[in-house]
């Protein structure tokens, strides 16, 4: 992934849960991972394509580990992609990124209640106050 100092991303997407962009008008759009993980194909198979989108002013990416859309609950379910993406639009929502940080955490460990953690859980934010 490439940032440029005017918001423009270049990405290419494999082998990733799709990442997202909070937009600040509270839309939410996907950075799709279209791809299959690095050294799964042959050179000769491996699709490099890239693909572009902006980060504007005010927007902020999130990027995910499968560890947030496989986390589990007392009834063994996994978030899944519609929760995540409730949890991403409420908690990002918020004026401070670090506090918006702490939220998505706290709603991803109040769902996860008592059970055992199975994988990593990995948030990263990052919003354009640059431009």
């Amino acid at each position: 992934m490439l940032i440029t100092t005017f918001g423009k991303i270049t990405y290419w997407g494999g082998g990733m849960p799709n990442a997202f962009i909070r937009r600040v008008s509270g839309h939410l759009d996907l950075l799709r991972s279209s791809h299959m993980p690095l050294g799964v194909l042959s050179a000769e198979e491996f699709e490099s394509d890239l693909q572009e989108t902006e980060l504007l002013a005010g927007d902020t990416l999130i990027i995910i580990s499968d560890g947030v859309l496989e986390l589990k609950n007392a009834s063994n379910e996994m978030l899944g992609s519609d929760r995540t993406q409730s949890v991403i639009q409420e908690s990002y929502s918020q004026v401070s990124l670090l506090n918006a940080q702490k939220t998505a955490e706290k709603r991803l460990a109040e769902y996860r209640g008592e059970t055992e953690q199975l994988d990593d859980i990995t948030l990263v934010a990052l919003r354009n106050t640059c431009l």
